[in-house]
């Protein structure tokens, strides 16, 4: 069928909207099909990660130890300075220095504890419990009441899919009607090619069909022979790098065959060393 530029512009566009609609109505059909496949599964609770409860324990007992220990010297030294600063202390005098040495000694320990790795392991498991226990119930909750509208999400959707089902099938006639004109071969009528011809037009390097579809060609040849020669590109890397790999295989055997050599000469210039001595022995025993 003969066009006008301007017509084939215009015919070209709408097939290319048409083909368009259908996939995008397509895909649309699709995901409600998978939607309403997911809404009867139940869900699945991924909690948060967490330390081991063992290793938990384990850190929170060495750094207890470790702060009481701590504590514990901090307290016996400095009563050990201040008694020795007054020697002739009575034990009603000592008892407010043995309170204030506790208290340092307490306050000491808490703070070595605060900044301690087993207490940090500690509150990192319980706040991290604590958030996955909330989350978990929330995460039941909004379960329970996505599985109770299930029944209403499936309506809303089958009915969505017979509307887009209905809408595809018009758009589909559309298409078939325009394509029964013939304007295009059918090996053509796909929409990214349409859409690349469009371009064409757009941009002004063609102005009839016929020339459009020679430059698709010409370009979708051009695109194949970049791919084989991409291909071909990294088949030439690939022997490239294993004949640098068989050189250097070669050279190291080189290597070791020439240090045998050098072995072998080593060897037989010893024997005949040998030889040669021990025939020098021979004449002078006679």
């Amino acid at each position: 069928m003969k066009m006008e530029r301007h017509e084939l512009v215009n015919y070209l566009s709408i097939v290319a909207c048409l083909g368009i609609n259908t996939m995008s109505l397509r895909e649309t059909i699709e995901y409600y099909e998978n939607e309403i496949k997911q809404l009867h599964v139940p869900g699945e609770y991924i909690p948060l990660n967490n330390y081991p409860f063992f290793a938990v324990v384990k850190n929170f007992l060495i750094s207890s130890i470790k702060c009481f220990l701590v504590g514990l010297v901090v307290f016996f030294g400095l009563a050990r300075i201040l008694g020795s600063f007054n020697p002739s202390i009575t034990d009603e005098e000592a008892l407010p220095l043995v309170i204030l040495f506790i208290i340092t000694s307490f306050v000491l320990f808490i703070i070595i504890m605060r900044f301690s790795r087993g207490i940090r392991m500690t509150r990192y498991f319980l706040a991290t419990n604590k958030a996955n226990g909330n989350s978990h119930r929330e995460f039941k909750k909004a379960e329970q009441k996505r599985l109770q509208d299930a029944p209403y999400l499936e309506r809303d959707m089958r009915a969505a899919i017979d509307y887009y089902t209905d809408l595809l099938n018009r758009t589909e006639d559309a298409l078939d009607e325009a394509h029964s004109l013939n304007v295009l071969y059918p090996t053509y009528r796909d929409a990214d090619v349409i859409c690349t011809m469009l371009e064409y037009f757009w941009a002004g390097s063609v102005d009839t069909l016929k020339e459009a579809i020679n430059k698709y060609d010409q370009e979708s040849r051009l695109d194949d022979i970049r791919a084989q020669l991409g291909d071909l590109n990294s088949a030439v890397d690939r022997i490239y790098n294993e004949m640098q790999h068989q050189l250097i295989v070669l050279e190291e055997s080189r290597q070791l065959l020439q240090e045998q050599v050098e072995l072998s000469q080593i060897t037989a210039f010893n024997t005949s060393s040998l030889l040669l001595i021990e025939e020098l022995r021979e004449s002078r025993r006679r």
